[in-house]
């Protein structure tokens, strides 16, 4: 983050702030924070079925042979099953995994406002050596007005009301995870961008909840910009690319149901499809969200189960650079649809927790798409003080790729290895089968 960035924020926060003579006991300044240990075993095995002159022959090589069968040794033509195997490796982590600091004002019974900052993965920029990680943020400034239950504006920068999670998803001492639900969790944002799957940061929205025989209905109307790809240097999202969407939702007694949904647009300038090969695409995709969620509890017992579901909406030319990229072999699907669930179920006690957790999410364009990310977790925790929580998790992720093989890289070399060479049991590009098991330890703290 620039100075200037960094006076913007603050002139911001003290906008907002200074809408009323400030007294000390008009401002409250809070926070939370997440510091974690992990370990993670990583396994993959990689396969490719090939036939060799009509017969399936050949075995396993492993990396010493990688080598040769590049050269061209005799025995690889006649190998038809060929990859690698025991492919394993062991990472451990400790982490600054996010600090919030809040600051919130409330001018009278109606208006308040609220500003979140917000560090993530030990954030730290060191210009002198020109290296940088984890980010710091704005990650909310709003404006709130609450005339009555049934009515409720914001306006500024917030996370919208979409689904179950979204909402708290940054509130690390109301979770009892130390990594979130696959497309919540920051740490994955590379792989799993959230904004392909929950809607942007809002500019305004209208809320409330009405009472009825049935229950209360809860309803949420936002607007704001599509995803952050489509700001400039300068921080603005000039274009018409803007998102729209809102949650309708019925609670009663202690369990509640909804429906969300959002539209705005997928910025794609290009798909690559290896090989230096890159088609270009409309960067303007129409996009639409759908989201239903149902969570309850009875006694100790609380459960949330949601889903996501993200459906694009291509004309011809679009579709025909994803149909491209499946059969270049970089996508699993010829889609750009993806798709999330999870499902939590947790056992409370006085001072402690437990829980367990399944989560899926797949996303056609992907290597990884067609079959998905499978996650199984459980976990718990120890509340040693009012603000102060051990926690403890363990998760198995599981997944399968499907990329080039090493060995062959672009088509040519298969062309040069004679025989017909055709997939059988396995794509063309071959398999990556892999698994990674996460075991993590940590502390949340609210102050």
């Amino acid at each position: 983050m620039t100075l200037c960035t960094f006076i913007k924020a603050g002139l911001l926060g003290g906008i907002l702030l200074a809408a009323a003579p400030l007294q000390a006991d008009d401002l409250e300044i809070y926070g939370f924070m997440q510091v974690s240990g992990s370990s993670q075993t990583w396994d993959e095995d990689y396969g490719a079925s090939l036939e060799a002159d009509g017969a399936l022959v050949g075995t396993w090589i492993d990396h010493a042979q990688q080598a040769n069968a590049i050269a061209g040794s005799e025995m690889f033509p006649w190998q038809g099953l060929v990859g690698l195997k025991d492919n394993t490796r062991n990472d451990i982590s400790f982490n600054l995994q996010q600090l919030n600091v809040i600051l919130k004002k409330r001018f009278n019974r109606q208006w308040s406002s609220f500003v979140n900052f917000e560090v993530v993965e030990n954030y730290k920029t060191d210009y002198a050596q020109e290296s940088e990680w984890g980010s710091f943020s704005v990650q909310e400034a709003f404006v709130r007005y609450a005339p009555s239950a049934r009515w409720t504006f914001k306006f500024g920068k917030f996370v919208p009301t979409f689904g179950n999670f979204y909402e708290i998803y940054n509130r690390t001492p109301l979770q009892p995870y130390l990594f979130r639900p696959l497309i919540f969790e920051k740490s994955v944002g590379g792989i799993l961008p959230p904004e392909d799957y929950l809607p942007n940061t809002m500019a305004a929205q209208v809320s409330g909840t009405l009472r009825t025989g049935i229950g209360k209905l809860d309803y949420a109307l936002f607007l704001g910009n599509s995803e952050e790809s489509y700001f400039a240097e300068n921080g603005r999202n000039d274009t018409d690319a803007k998102c729209i969407g809102g949650r309708f939702g019925i609670r009663r007694g202690l369990f509640k149901a909804g429906v969300s949904g959002s539209y705005d647009y997928d910025r794609l300038d290009a798909l690559d499809l290896g090989n230096d090969v890159v088609l270009a695409i409309d960067y303007k995709v129409p996009r639409m969200r759908y989201g239903v969620d149902f969570s309850g509890s009875a006694g100790p017992v609380s459960f949330v189960c949601e889903g996501i579901f993200v459906v694009y909406d291509l004309d011809s030319d679009q579709q025909a650079v994803v149909d491209a990229s499946h059969a270049a072999g970089t996508s699993a699907d010829n889609t750009l649809d993806k798709s999330f669930f999870y499902a939590h179920l947790q056992y409370d006690a006085a001072k402690w927790f437990v829980y367990g957790d399944y989560d899926f999410v797949n996303d056609g364009i992907q290597p990884w798409g067609k079959d998905g990310v499978n996650a199984l977790i459980g976990g718990g925790g120890i509340r040693l003080t009012d603000s102060i929580t051990w926690k403890f998790q363990v998760a198995q992720y599981s997944y399968e790729v499907s990329v080039p093989h090493p060995l062959f890289g672009a088509p040519d070399p298969l062309a040069a290895l004679g025989g017909d060479l055709t997939p059988v049991n396995a794509p063309a590009a071959g398999v990556y089968k892999g698994t990674i098991l996460d075991v993590q330890t940590g502390i949340s703290i609210a102050f």
